[in-house]
């Protein structure tokens, strides 16, 4: 198999790019299955969930009201 468009600068930064190089491997090469190609999925669902997490508590805010501020010692509201 051979495919022209494969060896171009960053396509392996993609996601699927692990599991179709996994299932090349598995389908027409008598070797292992390279164990860095097994970590590129969970590597890419680490980084996607990190970055959605930031962007939840970077766009959320708390809706309840500001504390007061205690009153001093000895007045009365």
């Amino acid at each position: 198999m051979s495919n022209r468009e494969a060896d171009k600068d960053g396509l392996q930064f993609l996601p699927a790019y692990g599991p179709t190089q996994i299932g090349f491997t598995a389908g027409f090469t008598p070797t292992d299955i390279p164990d860095g190609y097994l970590l590129l999925g969970p590597a890419w669902f680490l980084a996607m969930w990190l970055l959605g997490t930031a962007a939840f508590f970077a766009r959320t805010r708390n809706h309840l009201p500001a504390p007061s501020a205690p009153l001093p010692t000895g007045t009365t509201a």
